[in-house]
């Protein structure tokens, strides 16, 4: 179950304009324009900002070329893969826990953003590294590309690479 403090958007009231539409503000910028003397929340309430407690990618990141809107339930290449939790997002990617329901097993799902299509080197790099011997003793350290492939959205073509998902699963979790 998604906790609530995931869902805790606040519109707060524009003070620039009594027709000012809010603007939408990047975490980044939201974070610069922040600092122990001025709350969130008063930057926010000056600025007319959406202003929400969740560190997450910039909303302006979706447009074309940036992130692929990502939805809990969305299933990739043609249903094996069904989003099951966002683990995490960076400048270039979103990343997500899904369920392969090929293989029957959790694996993590890195959707680039659509602009890197063409020229991504960490897709050249990690299949070069997966195809490298077993024998080799630093082989165990690097993690593991299961598969990749490109994914159509509204904002173009994105790369998205499999890997194996690291960490306890929950499961283990409570047994312990």
């Amino acid at each position: 179950m998604l906790s609530l403090s995931l869902l805790k958007w606040r519109l707060l009231p524009s003070t620039r304009l009594p027709y000012s539409k809010p603007t939408l503000r990047s975490t980044w910028t939201r974070k610069q324009m922040t600092s122990e003397h001025y709350p969130k929340e008063s930057v926010a309430k000056r600025t007319g900002a959406l202003y929400c407690e969740v560190d997450a990618e910039p909303l302006e990141r979706y447009r074309k070329g940036g992130y692929h809107p990502t939805h809990l339930g969305d299933t990739f290449k043609d249903g094996r893969y069904k989003i099951i939790h966002k683990l995490g997002w960076g400048g270039y990617a979103t990343v997500w826990l899904a369920r392969d329901f090929m293989l029957s097993r959790h694996v993590t799902i890195k959707i680039l953003v659509s602009e890197l299509w063409h020229s991504s080197q960490e897709v050249r790099i990690l299949e070069h590294l997966s195809h490298g011997p077993a024998s080799h003793p630093g082989k165990k350290h690097i993690i593991q590309l299961l598969d990749r492939f490109e994914h159509e959205g509204p904002n173009g073509t994105h790369p998205c690479l499999v890997f194996e998902s690291l960490g306890p699963s929950v499961l283990s979790e409570a047994e312990s």
